[in-house]
This record gives C-alpha cells, sequence and structure tokens, in this order.
C-alpha cells in the first residue's frame, strides 16, 4: 500500500515537473492531475469525462491513455478499445495496474484464460496489500472455474457511446524503453529477442493474447511443466502469411505493426459480421409485414447496412493484407533456422490444443480467405418454403449446367461475405444462383443496381409467386390484384 501512495505521488509530481511541454495548463491544477487524483479517491465517472477530453486533445499522451482505460474498466465497459488504451499507457513507464485492468477487460469478455495470464503478471509485481484491495485471489479463482463476476452493459449502449465519439484508438509510437522482464504465462516461457532490420515486438512489453493488439513479440515459447495448471489453449486462428508460414496464434506475429493491422482487420471483420446478422433480421421482418410503410422503412434500412456490409468487408480484407504482407517481409529474410524453428513451435501448439479433452473456443476470430468463403446453399429444388399467395423478388447471379467457372467461384465466394447466395436446380438440370428475398419491385431493382456494381454485371430481377418462377408481368397483375 506504501508503494502504491508513493507511485502516485512521484506520478503527479513527475506532471508539474514536465508541465512546460505539456499540452495541460499550469496555472491551476491542471486537468490531467485532477482526474488522477479524483481517480485515486475513487471517483472515476467524474476522471473519466476529464480524461476523454484531455484524450480528444492529446491522443498519444501515455499517461492519459493508461488513466482513461483504468476508468473505463472501473466503470463497466469492457471491450479491445479499452485494452489498447492501458497498452498505449504503458509503452513507457508501465503503471503498475496496466496488467490488472487487462485482466479484468478479458475476464469480462469469458476470456479466462487470457485474464488469469494477466492477474499472474500483476501478481508478481504487486504488494500483498493492493492484491487484497482488488480482490485479485477471488478473481483468479473465478477464472479457474469460468465464472464472470463483471456486470455485462447492453450491447446497443455501447455501440452508441462508440458513435457518438469513443472511436478506436491509434497505437502510441514508443519514446522509451521499459524495464525489460520475462514474463511467464501459463505453460510457456516468453524469450526477449530483437532484430535490427525488423520493427519487432520485444518480450519486455506489456502483452496482449489472442486476437486483440499487443505492443510484444512472443518469438519461439518454450513449454516446460506446470503441474499444479491446465492450460487451455485458445483456437487456431489459422492467419496465412505465405506459403510456408501459416500462423496458429497471434502470439506468433513477429512485427508490430503486423499485430496491430491484423487486430483492426479482425475487429472489422466481428463488426461485418454483426452488421450481417442485423440485416438478415431486418430481411425476416420485411417478408413478415404487411404494412407499406414499414416496408419502405426497412427497404432503406437493409439497403444502408448493405452498403456498410460492401465497405466493412473491403477495409477487413485491406487490413488483413497488410498484416499479411508486414509479416511477410519478415519471413523473406528470416533463416532457415528460424523457419524450422517456427515450424516446431507452431506444430507443437495445434498438437497440445487438438489433445486438450474439453478444448473451449474463445471468443475470437477465425481468418477465412476470401477465395474459400462458403456460398449458402439449399438442398431443396424449390428457392425456400413458401406461404400461400406469396409474391417474392429474387436477384439471379447467373445459371450453370457444368458447375461454376473459377472466377464466377471467386466472385461469389467475396459476395458471399456481404449476401447470402442460394442455389436451387431447375426441370432442366440447371443451377441457378439468386439473392436477396424481397416482397417490393421497386427495392428488388434497388438491390439489382447495388449487385451489380458489386461485380455481378448481368444480375437481374425475378420473380417467383408461391415458389414457382413467373414472368415479370405476370408478377405486375399478381401485385395489381392484391
Amino acid at each position: 500500500m506504501i508503494f502504491r501512495k508513493v507511485l502516485a505521488l512521484l506520478t503527479i509530481f513527475s506532471i508539474f515537473l514536465f508541465a512546460s511541454d505539456s499540452v495541460f495548463g499550469a496555472s491551476q491544477e491542471n486537468p490531467l492531475s485532477q482526474a488522477i487524483r479524483l481517480y485515486e479517491e475513487g471517483n472515476f465517472a467524474e476522471a473519466e469525462l476529464i480524461l476523454k477530453k484531455l484524450l480528444d486533445e492529446k491522443p498519444d499522451h501515455l499517461m492519459v491513455n493508461y488513466y482513461y482505460g483504468a476508468c473505463r474498466t472501473e466503470n463497466g465497459h469492457y471491450g479491445t478499445n479499452e485494452i489498447i488504451y492501458l497498452l498505449n499507457g504503458s509503452l513507457g513507464e508501465a503503471p503498475l495496474k496496466t496488467n490488472y485492468y487487462i485482466g479484468v477487460q478479458y475476464h469480462a469478455q469469458n476470456r479466462f484464460q487470457e485474464a488469469l495470464n494477466y492477474y499472474k503478471l500483476f501478481s508478481n509485481k504487486t504488494d500483498e496489500a493492493t492484491a487484497q484491495e482488488v480482490g485479485l485471489a477471488e478473481k483468479m479463482e473465478l477464472c479457474r472455474e469460468k465464472i464472470n463476476p463483471f456486470e455485462q452493459r447492453n450491447e446497443a449502449q455501447e455501440v452508441a457511446e462508440t458513435a457518438a465519439g469513443d472511436v478506436m484508438p491509434a497505437a502510441v509510437p514508443r519514446t522509451t524503453e521499459p524495464e525489460p522482464f520475462n514474463p511467464v504465462i501459463g505453460e510457456m516461457v516468453i524469450a526477449t529477442e530483437i532484430s535490427d532490420s525488423t520493427e519487432v515486438i520485444a518480450a519486455n512489453d506489456s502483452i496482449l493474447m489472442d486476437s486483440t493488439i499487443a505492443d510484444s513479440i512472443i518469438p519461439e515459447p518454450v513449454v516446460i511443466e506446470e503441474p499444479t495448471e491446465v492450460e487451455i489453449l485458445p483456437e487456431p486462428i489459422n492467419f496465412v502469411v505465405n506459403a510456408e508460414i501459416t500462423y496458429p496464434d497471434t502470439t506468433f506475429f513477429k512485427t508490430k505493426k503486423g499485430l496491430k493491422l491484423y487486430t483492426e482487420g479482425t475487429a472489422k471483420q466481428e463488426e461485418l459480421e454483426q452488421t450481417i446478422s442485423n440485416t438478415d433480421k431486418l430481411r425476416k421482418q420485411y417478408g413478415a409485414t404487411t404494412s407499406y410503410t414499414e416496408r419502405q422503412t426497412l427497404g432503406k434500412q437493409i439497403l444502408d447496412n448493405e452498403t456498410s456490409i460492401f465497405q466493412l468487408r473491403a477495409t477487413a480484407e485491406e487490413l488483413l493484407l497488410k498484416s499479411q504482407q508486414e509479416e511477410n517481409s519478415f519471413w523473406q529474410n528470416a533463416s532457415y533456422e528460424e523457419i524450422d524453428a517456427f515450424h516446431k513451435q507452431a506444430d507443437e501448439y495445434l498438437a497440445a490444443y487438438k489433445s486438450q479433452l474439453v478444448p473451449k473456443k474463445p471468443d475470437s476470430i477465425i481468418l477465412v480467405a476470401p477465395s474459400v468463403a462458403p456460398i449458402t446453399r439449399t438442398t431443396s429444388s424449390k428457392t425456400e418454403e413458401t406461404t400461400e399467395d406469396e409474391l417474392i423478388y429474387k436477384i439471379q447471379l447467373g445459371a450453370y449446367s457444368r458447375g461454376l467457372p473459377p472466377y464466377v467461384k471467386r466472385l461469389f465466394d467475396k459476395l458471399s461475405y456481404i449476401r447470402k447466395i442460394e442455389n436451387y436446380t431447375d426441370e432442366k438440370g440447371i443451377v441457378v444462383y439468386t439473392t436477396g428475398n424481397l416482397t417490393n419491385y421497386d427495392d428488388a431493382l434497388k438491390m439489382q443496381e447495388q449487385v451489380r456494381r458489386e461485380g455481378v454485371e448481368d444480375a437481374y430481377v425475378v420473380p417467383y409467386f408461391n415458389g414457382k418462377r413467373i414472368t415479370l408481368s405476370e408478377a405486375k397483375e399478381i401485385a395489381n390484384d392484391k
């Protein structure tokens, strides 16, 4: 406890000492000092408001990043952004409770093994009084029992707050090197290795496991026995760097920039998947309603979402491609011994993962290359089950009797990221590929134009009545009779 108070006093003293170089005023108690005081007093909500303003003015200020991430954690905000704030704040003289707060973040997201790893790191550096104050032993035991004691905030509320200005923080460049240390995580000992030709993640930086950005590298982990605890390895990410190198886990990344781009890319993929899920729900609502006004509203929301889906997919692919290029540049200069050692470690990781009796899937994103994205197919000869007297419009993507040509398959694979692609076999044995399920012809025309812009230039609207394909003229007559 004494050490904690001394650390807080030294922190505030350093702020006043370098106030002339700071963007914050020094005439009275400057905002950062005020925020730290509020934090020390346990008034985290007020401190967070002050720190948010400071972060907007000086996003690369290390101490502002740390205390903002700490306050966000204390106030019950859990996510990738908060972890990045904490890591940014640890780039200089790493604050004492960084590992504790990162552990809480993972714990709140049901990622128990990662949380336990960071609780252990914090336990190795803190004093007994502080450990008791934060209930460290209890939290570690809850992790072992897979129990999450933290209240989960409403997802819509978090999205609204993010849209209001709490955007993804950028990684802060290092200006000073912290005191080196080699942490032990679970059954893995992390070695330190620095390369002169490539900006490499050093083991003396803060460590972030699984699919979240870290300012650390974990070169070849050496497995040692630890009989008191069983390590549960996260599901492999299968990130392809080149024909020879595929990463099973983010701990195998070799460059800071590559890991940062990968994390941002997978975050965009997660956002993409959520948007696709929401759009599917809107489509179901659109098909179920009989109100013209509601259909107009839902149709607009669907089209807006599809535009966002297209942009998110492009952004995610670009970020992951850049990450792949960064890592590939490292391996192009690697020796045969380094590549051979990587394969041995990767094989050991995969073997250890497969040998787990009860493997638990973490909340991480598995990278799927665009060229192998699956197309959703139906097994029925009809497009889908329909109710009596139902007129729907679909966008026909193509019809093929001898399988998809390679270039068409690649196009459909990419399109399947943002649209549900269905197919059925007609009475002539031809496989027809369609997307969409609209009850309004005008909305179908809009989707047709979007699909054409997405690469299927000859896509067109096809009406179906009670599951049977009809002509547009017949569809207009049926629509007029309703």
